[in-house]
């Protein structure tokens, strides 16, 4: 258990009534009180601001903050570790494992209390402080553990490059003001409510606003964006990139590409980030392969249709006989990251396993074999292929053909790498025992439109199709961390741009003599 304390006192040597100093129209204060308030760990009733100040008492009882009442005395030059240890005691002595403080003399902070956190826990240190890129002491961010606010000397300390603006005086505040203003505008087409550690990100960097992925609502989100945290239901478009025309980064935490005009964007000058070929990141989630081999297993077994039916009373076990994988021959069409963890699945249960791939690869107890041949001899055929222009309608009518009579197909991939009319084709004429899709082509479109889509259509009268709306990789590990990853890239990336702005701006402010 960690809580916050945010020390405020009333008045300042250097700058009178600091705190409570407008900033864009707020008290500087409030910057801070965000900045705990954005944090994922916060539980109500964790955050508290210790002050000797009627104002600040009364201001941070408005915004639903704890007030810890402290003397005056406990200010000046008092050791801040003595602050920290008063609001403790003051508390009751909580069991926690440390104190998170957060000076209020840096409002435009540029690093998230996950960030400190992580750095106090790898370190097992027993205080973390903040402090300047320089070296000059900080401390925009202290940690203090439990055995230091019970009066123990700290046995290590972990320091923290920091370079948000320590405010001391007028001209301070007024750089921090500069940099607040011109924060990039930050929107997001993926909710952030699974992936809070994201939006404690962005929203430390920039002004965060979660749009959500519907495309109209979007489109005039987008407007001001600066950047933007991609959707894969929303196509990044022409139309898309007219309705932003302040746009200067996309980030994606998808693996797919096909929701992105890459031509469109680069014509743009828009820097675009995406997971597909970040592998230490991918290498961990399992969710798209776990859910194809969920989807064999569902669509051999017909578990929905027998669920359905006992779910109604029907105890019917000879109607939904189905067939054991063990023995039977499992083709693999891509044997990257995905198609070799389905391999190892398959190997689990006992059956064959054939894979073609582009590449020169091998994996042990995989057999490699043309495209021809894991298409002939494939009981169950599973497609993890990127979508380009060299796979697009990959498994047309002649490969269709070439299938087992009564052969099981895959796809947890991209809609468009098969043919979709010619494997509705083999559907009817029960030329394929059967079909489960993760994707569709055309599955960003409205949900009337996709009602109709002819696939959707024949799934709603056909237990040979099974169809779920891309979650494969929709697992709690895998969106967060994908969210998170995409998060810090953007983060690093408008930092730097708007460090880039921040220098233009003070050059701008520079007589002659100071330019030479």
């Amino acid at each position: 258990m960690y809580i916050v304390v945010i020390p405020a006192k009333g008045q300042s040597g250097r700058l009178s009534n600091k705190n409570m100093r407008s900033l864009l129209g707020r008290p500087m204060l409030d910057y801070t009180i965000d900045a705990a308030s954005r944090w994922p760990g916060v539980e109500p009733g964790t955050i508290y601001v210790s002050t000797d100040s009627d104002d600040i008492a009364a201001h941070a009882e408005a915004r639903g903050i704890g007030v810890i009442r402290r003397a005056p005395s406990l200010g000046g030059e008092t050791p801040i570790i003595e602050v920290y240890r008063h609001a403790w005691a003051r508390l009751g002595h909580p069991p926690v494992r440390a104190l998170i403080g957060l000076q209020p003399d840096h409002p435009d902070r540029r690093l998230t209390i996950s960030e400190t956190i992580t750095a106090f826990e790898a370190d097992g240190a027993d205080m973390l402080v903040s402090t300047e890129a320089d070296g000059t002491k900080n401390g925009a961010h202290y940690i203090v553990s439990l055995p230091v606010l019970k009066g123990a000397e700290p046995r290590s300390k972990t320091v923290l490059v920091d370079d948000c603006t320590n405010v001391h005086h007028v001209e301070d505040l007024e750089k921090a003001e500069a940099w607040l203003a011109k924060r990039p505008r930050i929107v997001s087409g993926v909710g952030l409510d699974d992936a809070p550690l994201a939006a404690e990100i962005l929203g430390t960097v920039g002004l965060l606003r979660c749009a959500g992925s519907d495309r109209g609502a979007l489109l005039k989100a987008v407007q001001p964006a600066g950047a933007y945290l991609a959707s894969a239901a929303v196509r990044v478009d022409a139309e898309f990139l007219d309705a932003a025309p302040n746009l200067r980064l996309i980030g994606s935490p998808h693996t797919g590409r096909d929701h992105l005009d890459l031509d469109e964007i680069a014509l743009r000058n828009i820097t675009l980030f995406h997971i597909a070929e970040d592998y230490d990141l991918l290498n961990g989630f399992t969710a798209t392969a776990e859910h194809a081999f969920g989807l064999l297993l569902a669509l051999t077994r017909r578990t929905v249709p027998a669920s359905r039916d006992a779910a109604e009373g029907v105890w019917s076990r000879e109607k939904f006989t189905g067939f054991q994988l063990f023995g039977k021959t499992l083709g693999i069409i891509g044997l990257g990251r995905l198609g070799t963890m389905v391999a190892r699945m398959a190997q689990g249960f006992g059956m064959r396993v054939l894979a073609c791939d582009i590449r020169n690869v091998s994996v042990p107890g995989v057999e490699m074999a043309s495209l021809d041949r894991v298409l002939r001899r494939a009981d169950v055929l599973s497609l993890h292929i990127h979508l380009d222009k060299t796979t697009e309608g990959l498994i047309d009518a002649r490969a269709l053909a070439r299938m087992k009579p009564g052969a099981i197909l895959i796809n947890t991939s991209r809609g468009r790498v098969i043919d979709e009319t010619a494997l509705l084709a083999a559907l009817r004429d029960e030329h394929l025992g059967g079909a489960a899709l993760d994707v569709v082509d055309g599955e960003w479109l409205s949900p009337e439109a996709l009602r109709d889509h002819p696939l959707l259509s024949f799934a709603r009268k056909s237990d040979r199709l099974l169809i779920t709306p891309h979650i494969g990789g929709a697992t709690q590990e895998s969106i967060s961390g994908a969210r998170d990853f995409m998060a810090r890239r953007m983060a690093d990336w408008l930092l730097k741009w708007h460090w880039s702005r921040e220098q233009e701006y003070a050059e701008s402010f520079r007589g002659p003599s100071e330019k030479e």
